[in-house]
């Protein structure tokens, strides 16, 4: 059986945010304002019902995912370009996707911490070791 390449750290990433403070970020902002921050998919399930749309969770999974790939937000990565899936036990997959379109460019997994008065999210980026010709 062929052995699986080692794999290696390329980035860890924290982000925590009071819950309060998100709730006050989405009153009275409307959906296209929210085009900025969240991907189309995510668009799509806030506007089914935003009351049961967990934003602090997306938010969170999205700033510790830029931190763990060392990339700012306005550079190669854009908000919207991440999909987060939430999973259960408090989980959640991360993927970017180029340029809006569903094609692939990087996925990683996290988790979320919750008490009643904030949301975090912690990631821990791997990645295999290029081959050298």
């Amino acid at each position: 059986m062929p052995r699986k390449p080692d794999l290696r750290l390329a980035g860890l990433g924290v982000d925590i945010v009071s819950a309060s403070r998100a709730a006050r970020f989405l009153e009275g902002r409307k959906t296209e304002a929210l085009a900025h921050v969240l991907s189309k998919g995510e668009l799509k399930r806030f506007s089914r019902n935003p009351a049961r749309f967990e934003f602090s969770k997306v938010f969170t999974a999205k700033e510790a995912f830029f931190k763990a790939s060392q990339c700012p937000p306005g550079g190669v990565y854009a908000f919207s370009q991440l999909e987060v899936k939430l999973l259960p036990n408090d989980g959640f997959e991360i993927e970017w996707l180029k340029s809006g379109s569903r094609q692939t460019g990087s996925k990683a997994r996290g988790s979320h911490f919750v008490s009643e008065a904030y949301v975090g999210a912690e990631i821990i980026l791997w990645e295999s070791p290029r081959k050298i010709p």
